[in-house]
């Protein structure tokens, strides 16, 4: 619902270049960088540090080992 509003809302705010060039692009720029903010206020991401990198996992259950079987049956 929302990208269908949002479809129709981009090209009107096109039109307002006619008061200022920079209107849209204050618009354009101005609604991601908010939602990127409001997305820190999700119960998922309120009051939980973020990771600054990722670190690979070997897998528990022993998947590594049948991935290279696999793989090697697929190379014969």
């Amino acid at each position: 619902m929302c990208g269908r509003v949002a479809g129709i809302l981009a090209p009107l705010v096109r039109l307002l270049d006619v008061y200022h060039h920079s209107i849209p692009m204050l618009i354009y720029g101005i609604i991601p960088i908010t939602a990127a903010g409001l997305c820190l206020l999700l119960p998922e991401t309120l009051n939980v540090e973020l990771q600054d990198h990722t670190e690979p996992e070997e897998p528990s259950n022993g998947a590594s080992e049948n991935a290279e079987v696999i793989i090697q049956e697929k190379k014969l």
